[in-house]
């Protein structure tokens, strides 16, 4: 058994999605959606970071939201994506999310922010699980030691998870 995860737009709504493969690819699950996201831009839901904040309105780069997933081998069914998307602050683009399913990808929790400090950008997640399924690691980029939001540097988190497939997240570093 496999999964494959995407970015997908429907209807001017962004999407992350997955879907199971099995049997060398012979047979396809349904299609399920993971999580609804914020960004509304139409081209791969692009963030459109600023270089910084006193940059010109045209100087960006690209930021995907697209779903970066890991799977607890030591667990089954247990799954967990990470993803930018758009932040609630006003003037902030973009935070990293933590979601998770404990029973294939049938159903999802609620987004987990996981970075802390939501003033500045954040973006281009990486995930990893232990092999021994106890813990989770993260690591992103991050503009918060930044007043213009320009700087860049790379945040990390480890999370304990419990024999349930939940996650606690320790400090970042």
């Amino acid at each position: 058994l496999a999964y494959a995860f995407w970015f997908e737009r429907a209807n001017s709504t962004n999407y992350l999605m997955v879907r199971t493969v099995s049997n060398r690819g012979a047979t396809l699950g349904g299609v399920r959606s993971i999580r609804q996201l914020a960004t509304t831009n139409s081209i791969n839901g692009n963030l459109q970071l600023k270089r910084n904040n006193s940059a010109a309105a045209d100087d960006q780069f690209n930021a995907w939201p697209f779903p970066v997933p890991a799977i607890n081998p030591a667990k089954t069914g247990h799954l967990y994506v990470a993803y930018a998307d758009q932040g609630d602050n006003s003037g902030d683009k973009a935070d990293i999310f933590l979601v998770a399913s404990t029973n294939g990808d049938t159903n999802w929790t609620s987004p987990l922010r996981v970075n802390t400090v939501w003033t500045n950008d954040q973006w281009m997640p990486v995930l990893a699980v232990k092999p021994d399924g106890t813990k989770l690691f993260m690591a992103w980029y991050d503009r918060r030691a930044d007043t213009n939001n320009g700087l860049m540097e790379a945040y990390g988190r480890w999370g304990t998870i419990s024999s349930n497939g939940s996650v606690t997240l320790n400090d970042e570093f």
